[in-house]
């Protein structure tokens, strides 16, 4: 089994403004709730449909390894950064989850408390991660 790297972002929003932010890179961000991110984690990999990478897995993916200069975070960060704008944007659900476990922690915080890239570096594996804008 593996990590996949499982996001939203809140309903609210233009789905138009999301995708058209969302093609400009490799990762993507679904319109949902943290009710969808936490059923697609639990369906075991069966559903691709919050999964923010199209890769194979994410074991590798440098969320929660500790190295904040990794360049897939700067990347990763520059999306939720450029999805803030979007109107009605308030929370990104984000979270690296083990292929059907749940996630055993869910945390809260808001974007202009932490460095982005350090913050997901330092993330905690299966835990749901609300980032308010």
């Amino acid at each position: 089994m593996c990590y996949f790297l499982y996001g939203a972002i809140n309903k609210e929003v233009s789905i138009p403004a999301v995708d058209a932010i969302c093609t400009q890179t490799t990762y993507r961000f679904h319109v949902g709730t943290k009710h969808d991110v936490k059923s697609c984690v639990v369906q075991n990999g069966d559903s691709d449909s919050f999964r923010i990478t199209d890769w194979v897995c994410d074991c590798t993916f440098p969320m929660c390894m500790e190295d904040p200069h990794a360049q897939e975070l700067q990347v990763l960060a520059d999306l939720i950064a450029a999805l803030r704008d979007v109107p009605n944007a308030q929370t990104i659900y984000l979270c690296k989850t083990w292929a059907g476990k749940r996630n055993k922690k869910e945390c809260s915080v808001r974007l202009d408390d932490i460095d982005l890239c350090t913050f997901l570096a330092n993330a905690q594996v299966n835990t749901l991660y609300c980032i308010q804008f």
